[in-house]
């Protein structure tokens, strides 16, 4: 489970109603579609059909799927969750399965989100407030800017890195199949002599490492890294406007993100979009879980 910021250009419930997931919030709109999961639900079944759990392939999509089943000539229930409104299996004369219908949002990007939440107060205003929406014309990108990259050069300088250090990145150890398991991969990760020592600085420093990404330091002087590193004040990890989700890639479970694109190719475009936008428009920071 995860949870990401996401920058909202005018109204929100708006913009991110065509990403909601619909298994989680039960919102039957124009977003949720009937996916035929037939020809899948098939071939999972040949490793199961010899299974005495499930003699049928009708046993198998009630039980591992849990679809209940619509009997021949009869319309699927919708509206309640007991019955049909998050997937079915059509039946027909005989009784045999035909149809294997999961209902579902194809395009979901949340299950529940909140203005602010994580990321309460990342803007800041002209007039010194610190708030989670307001109209363009009131934010004050240049302070933004420069605290984010005040606090990238902190984060270089509290690490004790410098560019003679090195280690082996994590996207290469990952690969590395001469690890037998993914615990080996993290423990050697995490026990290079300079990567550990960098850890230790920063911790020591006071710093909360958790999601902080060692391997931006790799070869990178101090002001390398800020230009690299800087978010610009403008740190979501999405935009949504006129319903549409841009994205540095794929959020996935515990805040694991796929196909990613650097932080300054994804804030210049973040940039781009709002250089675009009138002074009036208003962005809204929320707080999305997934």
């Amino acid at each position: 489970m995860s949870h990401f910021a996401v920058l909202v250009v005018g109204e929100v419930e708006h913009n991110l109603a065509p990403f909601h997931e619909f298994e989680c919030t039960g919102t039957d709109n124009e977003f949720v579609q009937d996916v035929d999961q037939t020809e899948e639900a098939r071939a999972y079944y040949e490793s199961y059909k010899d299974d005495p759990e499930y003699p049928t392939f009708a046993d198998f999509i009630e039980r591992w799927y849990g679809l209940p089943a619509v009997a021949f000539g009869e319309q699927p229930d919708l509206t309640s969750a007991k019955k049909h409104k998050y997937g079915y299996a059509q039946l027909d004369e005989a009784g045999e399965i035909v149809k294997v219908i999961k209902r579902t949002n194809p395009n979901k990007k949340w299950d529940l989100y909140v203005e602010g939440g994580r990321w309460t107060g990342l803007l800041l205003t002209k007039d010194g407030k610190r708030v989670d929406s307001a109209r363009k014309s009131e934010i004050d990108f240049d302070t933004m800017r420069k605290e984010a990259d005040d606090k990238r050069r902190a984060e270089y300088k509290d690490s004790g890195y410098n560019p003679s250090m090195t280690w082996r990145p994590w996207s290469e150890v990952f690969k590395d199949d001469t690890f037998a398991y993914i615990d080996q991969k993290r423990e050697f990760y995490h026990s290079q002599p300079d990567m550990a020592a960098v850890k230790a600085n920063y911790r020591a420093a006071g710093h909360d490492d958790s999601r902080f990404e060692y391997d931006d330091f790799l070869g990178r002087t101090a002001d390398e890294y800020v230009d690299a590193m800087s978010s610009r004040g403008i740190n979501t990890y999405a935009l949504v406007k006129d319903r549409q989700w841009h994205a540095r890639g794929e959020m996935g479970w515990f805040g694991m993100s796929r196909d990613d694109i650097d932080q300054k190719s994804w804030t210049d475009q973040q940039l781009e979009v709002i250089r675009g936008l009138p002074d009036e428009a208003t962005l809204t920071v929320v707080d999305c879980h997934i």
